[in-house]
């Protein structure tokens, strides 16, 4: 997996201030939400007497001695690691007290199983979507079998919503945040071995940098899947597994619009993809069914494993069948973009309607659709235009 830089901002600069405002409560999450950590602690360990704990990406000196004077208030005594980028927040811990670890959270060095109990606030929001995968598959492996993990973070509820988008792109913007789609989270989640969670976040006061709207800000709480639930373990793992597959599928492939793995991978939760592989996991294809206004369809990002294009088993005619298939079952309307001879071939088959200019009662759904799933302004304007050289089909057109 291809990792990007982590958005942490580990200047000293930046820790002094946290710290000061966290100190004058003005910010610190842990301590504003630590109602919820506490009770979920306390459920979750009950007459425990020790517990090894990890707090991952510290920020502050003193967010993981609100975890300690927590776990101290219930009757455990913690054995405390902490580990952040950068070295200002640690230097103030007692080592008689805390095991501070300079270190990345995407990459632990600790053995697995080595932890009673994970917690942070905000790490996630502050991380790419591949860091984020990486960092939970961490946590999950370090983690007991009994063990608990607490975090707050904030989510996107719709990844259609363009008043979430805009508000999730403007604070990625300006400071780095980036918000994910709940079931997106929940997925990743599993994919780590882990069932979670979620709670609207409860802040008695909410810190002065946390001005989000509430429905972005949750609470987790997380812990080792049950047996009982492991096929969702594997189903999630696939879909992280099939998202990669296809990001690099669409980068390599000259055909195709280049996607961002965000938006295949809740692509593939929402079952717009159709995808064929190998009994060995290899991708074979696949095909993706956008659902527009209007009852339309775009069926496009055809893709075919090279090394299975001149074989004849037919894989792009079957996901197209498959793909058409869809759109009639829903009674909807099927409008396909192309200049492959091959696929417009078997459009013609299925008894397409070749179109001079997009139908005008699709073109305001086709605008709307494409800028919400368009990474900015620019990605839209080049996918609208990359569009213009190709024919125009439609299928059951009223």
């Amino acid at each position: 997996m291809t990792i990007e830089k982590t958005r942490s901002i580990t200047t000293c600069f930046y820790h002094g201030i946290y710290g000061f405002m966290q100190d004058h409560k003005l910010f610190g999450a842990w301590q504003r939400t630590s109602n919820q950590h506490i009770k979920a602690i306390r459920t979750h360990f009950g007459a425990k007497e020790n517990a090894s704990i990890l707090y991952c990406g510290t920020a502050t000196t003193r967010n993981p001695q609100n975890v300690y004077e927590a776990m101290m208030s219930l009757g455990i005594n913690p054995l405390v690691t902490t580990l952040d980028l950068s070295r200002k927040p640690l230097m103030g811990l007692d080592r008689k007290t805390y095991q501070p670890m300079q270190a990345n959270a995407v990459s632990l060095s600790f053995a697995d199983r080595s932890f009673d109990y994970v917690t942070t606030d905000f790490l996630l929001s502050k991380m790419a979507l591949e860091s984020i995968i990486l960092t939970i598959q961490e946590w999950g492996r370090v983690l007991n079998k009994d063990g608990l993990i607490t975090t707050t973070t904030g989510v996107r509820q719709s990844d259609i919503n363009l008043t979430n988008r805009a508000y999730d792109e403007i604070t990625n913007r300006i400071y780095g945040i980036h918000f994910l789609p709940i079931e997106l989270l929940r997925q990743i989640f599993y994919s780590a071995g882990l069932e979670v969670r979620f709670e609207k976040a409860k802040f008695d006061v909410k810190p002065f940098m946390y001005r989000y709207p509430d429905e972005f800000l949750v609470f987790i709480e997380a812990k080792p899947i049950k047996s009982e639930n492991v096929d969702m373990v594997e189903k999630a793992k696939e879909l992280i597994r099939d998202g990669l597959l296809i990001y690099k599928a669409t980068l390599s492939d000259p055909h195709l619009r280049p996607l961002g793995f965000e938006e295949i991978l809740i692509d593939l939760i929402n079952n717009k993809f159709i995808v064929s592989r190998q009994e060995n996991g290899e991708l074979l294809g696949f095909i993706r069914i956008q659902e527009m206004s209007g009852n339309w369809y775009e069926i496009g990002s055809l893709y075919i494993n090279p090394l299975y294009r001149n074989t004849p088993h037919h894989y792009g005619s079957s996901l197209l069948t498959q793909a058409v298939s869809v759109v009639k079952q829903k009674g909807g309307q099927a409008i396909v973009f192309s200049n492959n001879q091959s696929i417009i071939n078997m459009l013609e088959k299925f008894g397409a309607t070749k179109q001079k200019i997009i139908p005008m009662g699709l073109l305001l759904p086709f605008i709307i659709t494409r800028l919400a799933h368009s990474k900015n302004v620019g990605d839209f304007i080049s996918s609208t235009i990359n569009k213009r050289d190709r024919s125009i089909y439609t299928l059951f057109a009223q």
